[in-house]
């Protein structure tokens, strides 16, 4: 009996391509920021609420917002650059007081 390669599956399999698994990640990764992004020009609470995501100097959580420039190889600076609020001197003050506080406690624990 001759075999057959040209059936549905050999097909199928030779057309695989694999999928890097951590494509999906960085979507939703992306996607977390990008909201971020569009809730700072907006008003009301959802605004309030990306100010302090970006203000939250932590890494510890996935998406802080830390932690998703991290997995991204993204600047947090270039991301408050875009925007705006690097050029906002009270949110900047609140920003680096917040990182400070952060850095001194990190330390603590380490000691």
């Amino acid at each position: 009996m001759k075999k057959n390669n040209e059936t549905a599956i050999y097909v199928a399999y030779e057309d695989f391509e694999s999928i890097d698994e951590s494509v999906s990640e960085k979507f939703l990764l992306k996607a977390v920021l990008t909201s971020a992004m569009n809730e700072v020009d907006k008003e009301g609470d959802n605004a309030k609420d990306a100010i302090r995501y970006f203000l939250d100097p932590t890494n510890e959580y996935i998406f802080s917002f830390q932690s998703v420039c991290e997995h991204l190889s993204v600047s947090p600076k270039q991301i408050l650059i875009a925007t705006g609020l690097f050029h906002n001197p009270e949110f900047m003050y609140r920003y680096n007081r917040n990182s400070r506080s952060h850095k001194k406690q990190s330390e603590q624990k380490t000691h």
